[in-house]
């Protein structure tokens, strides 16, 4: 059974990568082409601003700890650093992150977003956080 499970959870990762990295192309790329590099910054873009605060500290935290190389060019390109533009800030944060930013968006970028995956917008947020579940399982060898 154990050799099983770890077959499984070496395909469902494999699979995650794929869906993780588009996901965060397709949700950058629109997102700052309408509202401009920086744009994740300002809640006044999001539809649920309740968590917006928590998710923006969690996000600076997450550029601030970062030793990627890119991110030290970052930091002395942009002034606004520790805040980046919206294509680098969804290569440093989490998957978790990436979900709880998808459904907070405004509703016309979540159904952009949804379109892609020819999915209604609840069913693709709701079905991303199932993801991060699943890969969170894989990632500490738990059984699927």
């Amino acid at each position: 059974m154990d050799e099983f499970d770890r077959a499984l959870r070496d395909l469902f990762t494999e699979s995650l990568e794929l869906i993780e990295l588009d996901l965060r192309t397709v949700i950058a790329y629109p997102f700052g082409e309408t509202y401009g590099p920086f744009g994740h910054t300002h809640p006044s873009h999001f539809y649920i601003r309740t968590e917006y605060p928590d998710w923006l500290v969690k996000l600076r935290g997450e550029a601030k700890r970062s030793r990627e190389l890119f991110i030290d060019h970052d930091k002395v390109t942009y002034q606004e650093f520790p805040d980046l533009p919206i294509w680098v800030a969804t290569e440093v944060m989490s998957f978790g992150a990436l979900s709880r930013l998808l459904p907070a968006m405004a509703k016309s970028d979540r159904k952009r977003i949804a379109s892609r995956y020819r999915l209604q917008p609840l069913t693709l947020a709701s079905g991303v956080h199932h993801l991060v579940y699943v890969r969170n399982l894989c990632a500490h060898h738990s059984r699927l």
